[in-house]
Formats: structure tokens, C-alpha cells, sequence
């Protein structure tokens, strides 16, 4: 059978799981009790070039492939904190590939570098209080004034809400027919000191407490007109695209987050002495470990 890693991704592999030991494993307790991941952390992702990967070369990513992203997944969520692992992944594969895909060559120039460097940090705006799965009943909506449009209305849900500086933000720019709800759906490139934005909660989660997660509210926000990502009205076709990537990187953290799990009290037996011998001589728990 083909091995599906090369050489190159098991040096990367290599790599990433390094860092996570020596630079997030240690740090994760104190960061599910702050509730976010702090800057520095964004900014040294960026210096080793974990969040670039795919990105191309011309803005400073590494140009590599999705199997980069899959290595660089599945080590981030060995860190111990989904919350950790799934705010990164968010950043790296649930926002910012749209700007790669839809995005001009201004807006790349613009935004690209900051993303890949950490300084500007990424969060996917569709989810509100009475849509989120269903995308096509998004209700926030955007008026064209001048060269501004002008946002009004609410987000939740929002991981990296909090404290990020990228909003890709889906909004109505037009009304959808009964038969054709999608219509009228557009993207847009929002930063977080746009007039008109306001962080208006901070959510508490039954966990993953390192992923902050807002409410978010748009009352008039000016966004300018060159900030529109992709087509006017075609942002349904956009999200549709993109969000078969976020279920499958998703689905990548789920993963091995869960063989991590399983990894630790499997080592942990093998070194917890009982009765004059490790507990994974007992053969009860052996049971255990493998209906698990």
C-alpha cells in the first residue's frame, strides 16, 4: 500500500509535534483558565511558519500541500486543548483560504502576510441567533453607501471573536426568493476597529475554554466597497466550497484528538506501579483499554 505521508511531511510532522511539547503542552491549563491563547503564541506559529503552510510563496507562506495541513492538524490537536488546536485551525483552514480563493491581488497583498505571520488573526462570521447550518437564513444584512457598505445585524458563535482581527463575514446584499433562498448572500472582509463593530459578549462554553467565542453586533459597520470578497451575491456558492474543507479539518482535530486521549492512560498504565507490578499487567484493564 502507498504510504500516504512523504518524507518531507514526516520531518514536518516532526517538526510541529516538537513545538507543541515545548511551546503549548505546558501552557494549556493557564490558558483554558484566561480563555484565550495569547499573542505571543499567534506570533511564533507565524515565525516557524506553521501558519502559512499552504499559502504561496509570494506572501510569505510555504507553498506546500493539504497534507501539510492534515500533519499540521493532527499534531496541533495532541496538544491536550481542543480549544487550543480548533481556534489555530480556524484561523489557518476555516477563514482564510476564502481570501486565497475569492480574494484580488490587492486584498492579498493586504491581508496575507499579517495572516501568515500571526499579527492578524482570522474568525468566520456566518453563525447567528437564528441561523447557522441553514446558511441561506442569514438575516444580517449590508446597504451599499458610497464606497462603504453599511452592516447591521448579529453574530454568534463566533471562535476567535473575541480578540481576532479578521472577520470573514457572510451578509445579505440582496433579498432571496422562496425557491431560491440562497440569493443575495455576499462576503466580506471585516476588521475589527470598523466603525460600527462591537464585541458585544463573550460566550461561556461547557469547555474548549482556550477558543474564545463572541457575540459580535453590526450596527451601520462601514466596511468599504473594496473589501467585498469574491462576487456580490454568489457568497452562498463561496461558503459552499469552502466549508467542505472546514468539516474535513474539523473531523482531522476530532480525531486525533481522540487518540491522544486513548495515548495517555495507555502510557500512563504502563508506568503506574500496583501491587508490585505496572497496572497494564492487569488484565481488567487491558478489557477497558479495549473496548475503548
Amino acid at each position: 500500500m502507498r504510504e500516504l505521508f512523504t518524507s518531507d511531511h514526516q520531518l514536518l510532522r516532526k517538526s510541529i509535534r516538537g513545538f507543541v511539547e515545548k511551546e503549548i503542552v505546558p501552557h494549556v491549563g493557564e490558558w483554558e483558565q484566561e480563555g484565550r491563547i495569547p499573542k505571543t503564541l499567534w506570533r511564533r506559529l507565524g515565525e516557524v511558519g506553521f501558519l502559512g503552510l499552504e499559502f504561496p510563496a509570494e506572501y510569505g507562506g510555504g507553498g506546500g500541500d493539504f497534507l501539510s495541513t492534515v500533519v499540521f492538524a493532527e499534531e496541533m490537536a495532541r496538544c491536550r486543548s481542543g480549544g487550543v488546536g480548533f481556534s489555530v485551525l480556524v484561523h489557518t483552514d476555516m477563514s482564510s483560504p476564502w481570501l486565497t480563493r475569492y480574494g484580488t491581488e490587492a486584498q492579498k497583498r493586504k491581508y496575507l502576510p499579517g495572516i501568515i505571520s500571526g499579527e492578524t488573526v482570522c474568525a468566520l462570521g456566518i453563525t447567528e441567533p437564528g441561523a447557522g447550518s441553514d446558511m441561506a437564513g442569514i438575516a444580517t444584512r449590508a446597504v451599499r453607501s458610497g464606497d462603504h457598505y453599511l452592516v447591521t445585524g448579529n453574530k454568534i458563535f463566533i471562535t476567535n471573536g473575541v480578540y481576532g482581527d479578521l472577520y470573514f463575514l457572510a451578509v445579505r446584499t440582496g433579498p432571496g426568493r422562496p425557491e431560491r433562498r440562497h440569493e443575495g448572500i455576499s462576503m466580506f472582509l471585516v476588521e475589527r476597529a470598523s466603525p460600527g463593530l462591537q464585541v458585544s459578549r463573550k460566550l461561556d462554553k461547557m469547555g474548549m475554554w482556550a477558543s474564545d467565542t463572541a457575540e459580535l453586533a453590526f450596527q451601520e459597520c462601514r466596511v468599504p466597497v473594496e473589501n467585498l470578497l469574491g462576487e456580490e451575491g454568489r457568497g452562498f456558492q463561496q461558503l459552499a466550497v469552502g466549508l467542505q474543507r472546514e468539516r474535513l479539518v474539523a473531523a482531522i482535530l476530532a480525531l486525533s484528538g481522540a487518540a491522544q486521549a486513548l495515548d495517555d492512560p495507555v502510557a500512563y498504565r504502563r508506568e503506574r506501579q500496583a501491587f508490585g507490578e505496572p497496572l497494564a499487567a492487569r488484565q481488567a484493564l487491558r478489557h477497558r483499554v479495549a473496548d475503548l
